[in-house]
């Protein structure tokens, strides 16, 4: 039984040691990374017209909208999916930061208005 644990203990050198540890700084450092990058980007401006929707600098007219997509419930993520796609864009995803509810109620009914579905779906592949 002591001969089993100071095998063990003698396949750990520190030179592998230092390999694990530089590993997981590099993780943290990748982690540390994408959040400076989320926390920095631009806040999401949409605006709502008759028959267009002006979102992150790109005019979606609603005859190239598929449909309406939201996934989740307690901070939903909404998507625009256009008809020449097979997934969201991210680019057409967004999320409401205030008034949550009259954005939703307002985008709601501007899809009733252009004959667009609205539906609760998860079209996120991978967040």
């Amino acid at each position: 039984m002591t001969w089993l644990i100071r095998k063990i203990q003698s396949d750990y050198t520190p030179q592998s040691i230092l390999y694990l540890g530089g590993a997981q700084i590099l993780i943290y450092t990748i982690f540390l990374v994408i959040f400076i990058y989320r926390k920095s980007m631009k806040p999401t401006v949409l605006l709502i017209s008759q028959d267009t929707l002006f979102i992150n600098d790109r005019i979606v007219e609603a005859n190239e909208i598929k449909m309406l997509l939201v996934t989740g419930y307690f901070r939903p993520i909404l998507g625009i999916k256009p008809n020449d796609k097979k997934y969201v864009p991210t680019d057409l995803c967004f999320r409401f930061l205030e008034e949550e509810d009259k954005g939703m109620k307002e985008l709601k009914n501007w899809a009733e208005q252009n004959q667009i579905p609205f539906r609760q779906k998860g079209f996120t592949r991978w967040i």
